[in-house]
């Protein structure tokens, strides 16, 4: 961590695999225009400075200020005022800093009122003509909020998409169930024990593993996929909702 700020944490990333390094600047700004006025001043010094000035550099988070009017939702008329955009735009244009190339919401928050609903693009991921170098794939997204009001951001540093295999999760409702002991119990003591004792431990962890799998099948009726289905609803409306508010 090279400077830790109250509106700011920069810190400094090196990846032994890829003998790459460079620099992050996580941000949380303050609510008002005024307040930030001390961000912007410590992001222009930062930007003419070492190691920042020679460094591939991005900067990240919720800088509370849109750039331009079309970054913001209301359905109920209301004022913006022009200098915060101003003051934030000067900020990025000496420091040379750009919006990364993201897609996901559009808004990336919004103030979860019914009667008048409001988004904003508060939160971006900016970076330097060295970052765009070094990572000319990488991107970033603002996904749903979920029970947030602000929108996650991951950063991708290529387009690859690495699938994983799925894992086994253990869920501790498995063993509300009456009869979750014995059925454990039984698979437990039904592998044919050979081999060392490690490969016997292998064989009954994953003899208990395929019991759990099957009493969730059949007397939870996959309850943590029906949620994650549900979840994945609700992302889905918020993913639109941010992203063309006038249409919903």
């Amino acid at each position: 961590i090279y400077l830790k700020a109250p509106q700011m944490i920069l810190a400094g990333v090196f990846n032994p695999s890829t003998n790459q390094s460079f620099s992050v600047g996580f941000v949380y700004a303050r609510n008002t225009r005024e307040e930030r006025v001390p961000l912007w001043d410590l992001l222009k010094n930062l930007a003419a400075s070492s190691p920042v000035s020679s460094t591939p550099w991005l900067v990240l988070g919720d800088f509370n200020q849109i750039l331009s009017l079309s970054e913001a939702y209301s359905l109920l008329p209301t004022s913006i005022p022009m200098a915060g955009m101003e003051e934030f735009q000067d900020c990025l244009d000496t420091c040379r800093l750009f919006d990364l190339s993201s897609r996901g919401c559009v808004y990336t928050w919004d103030n979860k009122s019914l009667t008048n609903p409001k988004a904003r693009k508060l939160d971006r991921a900016v970076i330097n003509e060295l970052w765009q170098d070094q990572f000319p794939n990488s991107n970033a997204l603002f996904d749903a909020p979920g029970s947030s009001d602000h929108s996650p951001c991951l950063i991708s540093l290529s387009n690859e998409i690495v699938r994983r295999k799925a894992r086994f999760n253990f869920f501790t409702f498995f063993t509300l169930h009456p009869d979750y002991k014995s059925l454990l119990e039984s698979a437990w003591h039904s592998v044919s024990i050979s081999g060392g004792p490690m490969f016997a431990l292998y064989q009954r962890l994953r003899a208990a593993k395929n019991c759990c799998k099957e009493l969730n099948r059949s007397s939870f009726n996959n309850i943590q996929a029906r949620t994650k289905e549900s979840f994945d609803n609700l992302e889905s409306i918020q993913r639109n909702l941010l992203t063309d508010p006038s249409q919903e």
